[in-house]
């Protein structure tokens, strides 16, 4: 009898410990205690001045603010897109709204979030300081399409609700800047048809195109044209017309052709920065060792600017180059950032070939012959 008494007392005490702690009549929702100890803060991305990443095997790509600017360590500051910086760092920042998956150290290789297999991204502040240490893993394709990450530090690993983390944070440097030499992106092509368009004036200067026979006597030229619109009261049709040399300021230039030259000048793309400054060998300083250089004047309402571009010496093809495409120094002028007009590029040659061709290149022959025909007709 007094062994089942005390037995009862015991189950009795145990319903008691069990009520307190887990009331089954409380209305306050469970709480997962994993949840509670592991949490991710958003990134303060106004604080980042500095990005680090660097991909499975081992490559890294550094970009850091110079004077507000993003610009790409690994290329020699240059510049970088500045929205596709921004847009990789609202990618990351929301890490609060991660969910916690687990926090076993043996399931860091299966979600890529292992030091071998993931993405390292090191956000720093000013003065070198640590903002964010992370890895990032794999998607979560089967379920939230987001992507796994964890810092390194710990063992925790959420899935952020971003799918895109590891293609925003590409190692790849030409991912980060526009192959562009202009002032304006390559893809704004609505951009560079405004300009073509608004082009006025042309002036064409440098060294003669190089043949075999005139490789080490090439003489010097310079060509103006300037453009003529449409005559309302004769319906002429706008053409282009030669300011100099003299002996060719009867040619009728084709509006059509001489646009169509322009747009290739401001579709220019670059096949490598070679870096900040010009070195003798490039042939940039010297007016009279520049291969061509064209001087485009615009007028877009009542704003005039104008854009000008040099090419210098040919550039020495490497053994590494992949199929040994012939280069040439190239630098630019335009309204743009002052930054991005330090640097030198290069360039296919296939654009000095279009660039070096004289005015008689661009005859509008239907008018040509048009106009030979009226003159013939008066001599007889």
């Amino acid at each position: 009898m007094m062994r089942n008494i005390i037995l009862l007392i015991i189950l009795l005490s145990q319903c008691a410990i069990w009520f307190v702690i887990d009331n089954p009549f409380s209305t306050e929702k469970p709480k997962s205690e994993s949840v509670v100890e592991h949490k991710l803060e958003d990134i303060p991305i106004a604080d980042v001045e500095r990005i680090e990443v660097t991909a499975s095997g081992a490559r890294t790509l550094r970009l850091a603010k110079k004077e507000g600017i993003w610009c790409i360590e690994n290329v020699f500051g240059y510049p970088a897109l500045q929205e596709k910086v921004l847009k990789a760092l609202a990618e990351i920042q929301p890490l609060s709204r991660s969910e916690f998956r687990n926090a076993k150290a043996f399931l860091h290789e299966n979600l890529e979030v292992d030091e071998k297999r993931g993405t390292k991204i090191r956000l720093f502040g000013k003065g070198g300081r640590l903002i964010e240490d992370l890895v990032i893993g794999k998607r979560d394709v089967e379920n939230s399409g987001g992507t796994f990450i964890r810092r390194r530090s710990e063992d925790a690993v959420f899935v952020t609700r971003s799918g895109n983390l590891e293609s925003s944070f590409s190692v790849v440097p030409r991912n980060w800047y526009d192959i562009g030499v202009w002032d304006f992106p390559t893809l704004d092509q609505e951009r560079l048809t405004d300009l073509k368009l608004a082009a006025y004036k042309v002036v064409v200067e440098g060294l003669e195109r190089r043949t075999r026979t005139n490789k080490d006597t090439r003489g010097h030229f310079r060509h103006t044209i300037e453009f003529v619109p449409r005559d309302v009261k004769t319906k002429e049709e706008e053409y282009w017309r030669v300011l100099e040399p003299a002996d060719k300021k009867d040619l009728i230039l084709s509006d059509l052709m001489v646009r169509s030259m322009l747009q290739s000048m401001l579709n220019m793309r670059t096949n490598e920065i070679i870096g900040q400054g010009t070195k003798p060998e490039y042939k940039l300083d010297d007016p009279d060792e520049l291969e061509v250089k064209v001087t485009v004047f615009f007028r877009e309402g009542k704003v005039e600017t104008t854009r000008t571009l040099e090419i210098g010496a040919m550039r020495p093809i490497s053994p590494l180059a992949d199929g040994g495409t012939q280069t040439y120094y190239v630098r630019t002028r335009h309204p743009g950032s002052r930054l991005k007009q330090a640097y030198v590029f290069a360039v296919p040659n296939s654009y000095l070939s279009v660039l070096q061709r004289g005015p008689e290149a661009y005859v509008d022959r239907r008018r040509a012959a048009a106009k030979k025909k009226a003159e013939d007709a008066k001599k007889k």
